[in-house]
């Protein structure tokens, strides 16, 4: 490794990753040495960097209240059935749908002022940025949620000390497990907000208290109440408990087997044990539950939850709606009308992949790298989209001159209309010549002037031909009187 570092043609790679380190300072520039431009440093690791990282090459970072929470630490499958519930309801909330009750963010307020913030909504309908928020994959959704707030907090005129907090706790969820608690940090309005959000998106799990007053100034300062890391929390993180989390949409009980399990290491001891020697847990068939889509454009369902079944309606014609089954038809008719309140291709193929069948995954990797959704599928679904995109239509007043009139009476409003900004096609009254006599009229038909022009521009238009038509006329001749 030390070869290829001081390799001639490393040179240009080394500065670009030493500037980039020093701009996130983790390299400082060593104590009584001033950098010197365009000469040679000395450069240092950041103090806390350097601290931070020996504790974890060492295994010494303190888990606060590692050891004597053992026993109260809830189980993985508590913690994924918060994460799954909560964000679904938060989902309700935003499409409209019944809520199911079993999560702890109906009537959020938090979650509620980031739809406002990111416009989501307007006049109780989804809007475009609606319909492309509910099809992301659940890291994007989530990130842009958090991403909403911290702007939040940044405009409300907080200071930099009261503004960093939230963003430290959100930080410190990278480094835990699920089921680990989270460390104590300075409880403030904005911390209080944080963790109030975090509960209801289902990243933080607490118990004995709704989410609208688990996260108070009082509760947090309470030493029993204590918030645990659940599944949603990874998701920000790593894309495989993403995935697993966009999957559980589908309505399935949470299982231990493998595909609805994160690797080991990334659950705490105790929680892992609890989930593991759960007398009660209950093994289903996990290839029961997810989306298969086929090649003649029909989409199966296995699912009992209601909100997959109103997602799937936003972009596909349902035809059969059982208890655990729905069965839909991908169309050109319900395509462009997905893509008319502005979900693109991409947001329902990512969709369909997200929240895949198991059976459709073990296809794909019987053929070799082959797509969740059928190559035809994807290849029609862009089709449409690009056909979409290929035409315009706008409103517009068309003005037509009939053969033998003024034609420098056409080239006038044509060059105000021009000027104005509002044209949008003329065709003058010499653009066809005559086809011979046996199509008198069909060329004069085809030869007459042709003015279009937007609707703001055709009062201009319409007042400049009345004052051309007023000069134009003849004067009245006057009575000789005897």
């Amino acid at each position: 490794v030390l070869r290829k570092w001081t390799a001639p043609s490393a040179r240009e790679s080394l500065a670009v990753s030493l500037e980039a380190l020093r701009r996130l300072r983790v390299l400082v520039a060593g104590p009584g040495v001033p950098a010197q431009p365009g000469g040679t440093s000395q450069w240092v690791l950041n103090s806390k960097f350097q601290s931070r990282l020996c504790g974890h090459l060492l295994g010494s970072l303190p888990r606060p209240q590692a050891e004597q929470l053992g026993p109260l630490t809830p189980s993985g499958e508590t913690l994924h059935r918060h994460s799954v519930a909560n964000w679904d309801e938060c989902l309700q909330q935003l499409v409209g749908g019944q809520t199911t009750g079993r999560g702890k963010a109906v009537g959020s307020t938090e979650f509620q002022q980031v739809m406002s913030q990111l416009s989501l909504k307007a006049d109780g309908q989804l809007t475009s940025e609606g319909f492309r928020f509910v099809m992301y994959e659940r890291q994007k959704q989530l990130w842009l949620a958090i991403l909403t707030f911290l702007r939040t907090c940044q405009g409300s005129g907080a200071t930099a000390q009261l503004y960093l907090v939230p963003l430290k706790v959100i930080l410190a969820l990278g480094e835990l497990k699920v089921g680990d608690c989270l460390p104590a940090f300075p409880v403030n309005a904005l911390t209080g907000r944080c963790v109030r959000l975090l509960t209801e998106l289902g990243i933080l799990y607490t118990e004995g208290v709704e989410s609208s007053s688990a996260s108070s100034s009082a509760e947090l300062q309470r030493p029993e109440r204590r918030y645990w890391v659940a599944s949603a929390a990874l998701a920000l993180f790593r894309r495989d408990a993403s995935t697993m989390l966009s999957r559980s949409l589908a309505g399935a009980s949470f299982s231990t087997a493998a595909s609805q399990l994160l690797p080991r290491h990334l659950y705490r001891p105790a929680c892992l044990e609890k989930l593991l020697s759960s007398p009660g847990r209950r093994e289903i068939h996990v290839e029961e539950q997810g989306v298969i889509v086929e090649s003649n454009f029909k989409v199966y369902a296995y699912t009992s939850s209601s909100l997959h079944a109103l997602l799937l309606g936003h972009f596909c014609k349902i035809l059969l709606r059982l208890p655990n089954l729905l069965v839909g038809q991908l169309s050109a008719e319900s395509a462009l009308k997905a893509m008319k309140k502005g979900i693109c291709a991409e947001n329902i193929i990512g969709y369909l992949e997200a929240a895949a069948h198991p059976r459709a995954l073990a296809r794909r990797l019987e053929e070799d790298g082959g797509g969740v959704v059928p190559a035809n599928v994807r290849g029609q679904l862009e089709v449409w989209e690009s056909s979409r995109s290929r035409t315009v239509s706008k409103r517009a007043v068309i003005f037509e001159w009939q053969p033998g009139e003024s034609q420098a009476l056409f080239e006038l409003a044509k060059r105000r209309a021009k000027e104005a900004g509002t044209l949008l096609w003329s065709r003058g009254p010499s653009s066809s010549a005559s086809s011979g006599a046996g199509a008198v009229g069909a060329s004069q038909q085809d030869s007459a002037a042709v003015l279009v022009v937007q609707p703001e521009g055709a009062a201009a238009i319409r007042a400049l031909l009345a004052v051309k038509q007023e000069q134009a006329a003849p004067a009245p001749k006057r009575q000789r009187v005897d």
